[in-house]
């Protein structure tokens, strides 16, 4: 009540809570804090979010998403989820990525909600590809990564980028497509660490060392 006798607007207060509920959250997250966020004072914040609105902000949302995926309570991510009113390609994103870095079937739902976004439309970027790549690469799930890789090609989407491309050979690797790999890695210009370890790792996997 003070807030609005000092001549503070309802959209302003919203605002101003929104970016720092947000700050909070994205700080204790950038440093590792997942337990301590979500111990003491996490769903707290969740429940101030939905008392002043803010659960409907994308970016608060998102950061909530992201907070709890990395604690794997996809439960109350998907709440979370299904609270914000304007889901944008960061939320989608943040979805996805919970669910396919979980370890378990529901990474199938990943896909699922990529099928939601792509309805809206809203077209997926690298982090979403990279995150769908993951998923596939679980469950070995060669279709849907060679999906994922025909989309980044036609929207050129990765190219020349080392976290896509070492995502991308990981997947192909876990699916045992090793000639696949062979190929994407005599086509690039510059090798990254990170693809030259996928190369190594892959063929270990696979009992075909004197192929390196």
């Amino acid at each position: 009540m003070l807030v609005f006798t000092l001549g503070v607007s309802e959209g302003t207060l919203f605002w101003v809570l929104s970016f720092f509920w947000n700050s909070v959250l994205v700080g204790y997250l950038r440093t590792g804090y997942f337990n301590e966020v979500l111990g003491r004072f996490g769903r707290v914040v969740h429940g101030d979010s939905v008392k002043f609105g803010l659960s409907m902000d994308r970016f608060v949302g998102s950061s909530l998403i992201g907070l709890y995926s990395k604690y794997a309570d996809l439960g109350d991510a998907s709440k979370v989820f299904d609270e914000i009113t304007e889901k944008d390609v960061v939320v989608y994103t943040s979805m996805i990525t919970g669910f396919a870095q979980c370890g378990d079937d529901r990474v199938y739902d990943a896909f699922d909600i990529a099928s939601d976004m792509q309805k809206e439309p809203l077209d997926p970027n690298r982090v979403t590809l990279v995150s769908l790549l993951q998923a596939a690469a679980q469950l070995g799930m060669l279709k849907e990564g060679r999906s994922v890789h025909g989309y980044a090609i036609r929207r050129k989407i990765g190219l020349s980028d080392e976290v896509f491309e070492t995502t991308l050979m990981d997947m192909y690797i876990k699916c045992g497509k090793l000639k696949t790999v062979a190929c994407l890695f005599g086509k690039m210009n510059m090798r990254c660490i990170g693809c030259w370890n996928a190369v190594i790792a892959g063929h270990l996997q696979w009992d075909s060392p004197g192929k390196l």
